[in-house]
């Protein structure tokens, strides 16, 4: 997975922010569930939620 901070960021703001669905986020980021689940994975282990 490599995408850059901002992306990442793009990323965890449409999930947490705007509650849109795994799949919505990658539908709309042109990537894919498996990656967008692993961004957020790794943001839960930088922040600690476990909680949407």
């Amino acid at each position: 997975m490599s995408l850059g901070g901002e992306e990442w960021e793009v990323v965890r703001r449409a999930y947490y922010l705007e509650r849109k669905s795994q799949r919505q986020v990658a539908k709309g980021g042109g990537r894919s569930r498996e990656t967008i689940k692993a961004v957020l994975q790794e943001a839960e282990g930088e922040t600690g939620r476990t909680q949407r």
